[in-house]
């Protein structure tokens, strides 16, 4: 191999490495965004669960 050979195969590895980073940083956004959404939606319903709680306690005691 000469030192063109050497040169495109570094280049090769560069590109592919920095791909594979942008790629798996691109995953890793949209999990967290997902995951983001999935807490938010269980607080939602949460907070409504301990407010039906609540007006069925009110309820119960009027």
């Amino acid at each position: 191999m000469d030192r063109w050979d050497i040169l495109l195969i570094c280049f090769a590895g560069y590109v592919a490495v920095t791909t594979l980073v942008k790629l798996m940083a691109a995953r890793r956004n949209e999990l967290v965004e997902q995951v983001r959404m999935q807490v938010e939606q269980q607080k939602k319903q949460l907070a409504k669960q301990q407010v039906q709680a609540e007006d069925k306690q009110e309820s119960e005691a009027a």
